[in-house]
This record gives structure tokens, C-alpha cells and sequence, in this order.
């Protein structure tokens, strides 16, 4: 089975899981959804981004994306735009976008700064999944 299949059912499973068992977790493609129409150039990583390689679901409380460095700026203000609940705290290798009222993580926006964050461009594989294209590791 390919890549493109394996993930688009993973991401889809893997989201249902998390929304089910966890309160306000934003689904991974409303976030690729913002970041694909204000054409910004991100990687999808954790667990949603691995999902294809794992060939099963697994839930989890946020969606992790690597964003290139001349747009992180741009991408936290489209997200914080897009989900009004969150706020970001910026960090020195992540802007970690959490809730207002409880303070939970719902998105971390990756500075590619690190090693692996800084070749994940290099080595990715476009899927799509609910109608959007995007970049996995």
C-alpha cells in the first residue's frame, strides 16, 4: 500500500481518536487547511505526521508542524487568527500555541534551529488528506 494511502487513512483515524478522547483538540487538517491557504511551507511531525509510517492511529493533544524559518512569524499569526482561543508563548526552538483558559498546547510551530528540524524540508513526502496537500517526513 502506498505512502499517500497508509497516511491518509492513519491521519484520518488518528484524529478521530484524539477528538474522542480529548476536549478542544483542533483536527491536524483544519491547521494544514490555514497554513496551505496562507501559503506557508511547513512539514506536518509527531504523531499526526508519522501516522503513515505507524499504520495505526494513536491519539494526541497537539498538532506539531515544522514551519520555515522566514514564516514562523506569519504562521503563528495565521493560527492565532484562525483558532482566537489560543495564544502563543515563543520559545527558543518552538512558539507553542495554547489555550487561554486551561493553558493546553493545541499547536507547536517548530523553528527549524535544531538538527532534524533544520532537514526535514529535505527529506519529506507530499500526501493529502480531506482535500489538502501537504509535506510528512
Amino acid at each position: 500500500m502506498a505512502i499517500q494511502e497508509v497516511h491518509e487513512r492513519s491521519l484520518e483515524k488518528s484524529s478521530r481518536l484524539s477528538c474522542n478522547q480529548m476536549d478542544k483538540v483542533i483536527p491536524p487538517l483544519e491547521v494544514i487547511r490555514v497554513l496551505n491557504e496562507a501559503k506557508i511551507s511547513f512539514v506536518l511531525v509527531g504523531a499526526y505526521g508519522l501516522a503513515g509510517w505507524r499504520k495505526e492511529g494513536r491519539a494526541t493533544e497537539d498538532v506539531d508542524v515544522v514551519v520555515a524559518s522566514r514564516q514562523v512569524k506569519k504562521a503563528v499569526n495565521v493560527l492565532c487568527a484562525a483558532f482566537a482561543h489560543l495564544e502563543p508563548v515563543d520559545l527558543p526552538v518552538v512558539v507553542r500555541l495554547r489555550d487561554h483558559d486551561t493553558q493546553d498546547v493545541a499547536i507547536d510551530v517548530m523553528k527549524p534551529v535544531q538538527p532534524p528540524y533544520r532537514e526535514v524540508f529535505r527529506h519529506t513526502h507530499t500526501v493529502s488528506s480531506g482535500g489538502q496537500t501537504y509535506r510528512v517526513p
